[in-house]
């Protein structure tokens, strides 16, 4: 393979690399494969205890996509008044079974209600896990956990803002039950239920994967050198 060749190559790659898979609850919506559109039944369950199944007119539906503006806007708030650490656990049934390799969690709440600035202890959580199961009842092991004791700290978000992004990858998995937890953080009179705006679920690759990254950096390193060598 001779150098303009090679170099041609790389820069396809390079190309390619830098245009795959970034999920977004925003540039992607469409594709969310757990919209609230998709699914057939959800569960809310509290320190494993069962709640209640909302119906399609609940906010719960909202960190779906469904934008229910009655409540809280958009976003889905659970309740007040639970001490910290209690688990917050919705389960999804699905039409079908779907197969997900990427996932986009958005959680924000207002940090200054006019008085005072609001941290991490109102509506926020500390761990947040997802599971899939072959019958909606075993669950085994978490697919993903993410744990912090400010999940609004940088660099995914900032404590006066109180906003989270996280879009992660997991091992491509597919089934049509799906659990998602959440572990409040900390307890107050008011506030203080877990607020969640978006979750979806891709088919793709949100997050390059290290063979890709380093396509990426090698194919910006050759156009580097390409454009050094004709100077």
């Amino acid at each position: 393979m001779n150098g303009k060749v090679f170099a041609a190559f790389i820069s396809a790659l390079f190309v390619m690399t830098a245009i795959t898979g970034t999920a977004s609850a925003y540039t992607e919506s469409a594709t969310d494969l757990w919209n609230y559109e998709n699914i057939s039944n959800m569960d809310l369950y509290l320190d494993d205890m069962y709640v209640y199944s909302p119906d399609s007119s609940d906010q719960h539906f909202n960190m779906f996509g469904m934008a229910n503006y009655g409540g809280d806007g958009t976003a889905t708030r659970f309740w007040d008044f639970q001490p910290d650490g209690s688990l917050w656990s919705v389960r999804l049934t699905l039409g079908s079974a779907v197969t997900i390799k990427s996932f986009e969690l958005y959680a924000a709440h207002d940090s200054f209600d006019g008085q005072i600035y609001r941290d991490s202890t109102y509506r926020g959580f500390k761990q947040f896990s997802l599971y899939s199961s072959t019958d909606g009842t075993n669950w085994g092991s978490a697919l993903y956990t993410y744990n912090a004791t400010n999940p609004y700290n940088p660099p995914l978000g900032g404590t006066d803002y109180n906003v989270l992004d996280l879009i992660s990858n997991i091992d491509p998995t597919t089934s049509q039950f799906w659990r998602m937890d959440f572990v409040q953080n900390g307890s107050t009179d008011w506030c203080s239920g877990p607020r969640i705006k978006e979750l979806d679920g891709f088919s793709t690759t949100a997050v390059p994967e290290p063979i890709s990254t380093a396509l990426f950096i090698l194919g910006g390193a050759t156009l580097a050198a390409r454009r050094l060598r004709k100077k």
